[in-house]
């Protein structure tokens, strides 16, 4: 059975940025720049999770 998801973490935990990287069977498939610092970026990453998992059930 595939994983529905699974990603790749970047970060520079100096500056707090870095970039998320989402696999699927197929391989990399999208990417998503992250700032810790914005509280949209962390939202818009957890939503995009919470999507991508509703299309893989």
């Amino acid at each position: 059975m595939a994983t529905p998801l699974s990603f790749h973490l970047h970060m520079n935990e100096d500056k707090g940025t870095g970039d998320i990287i989402y696999y699927h069977e197929q391989g990399e498939f999208k990417r998503q720049q992250v700032n810790v610092y914005e509280e949209n970026s962390l939202v818009n990453v957890l939503l995009f999770i919470q999507e991508r998992l509703k299309v893989n059930r």
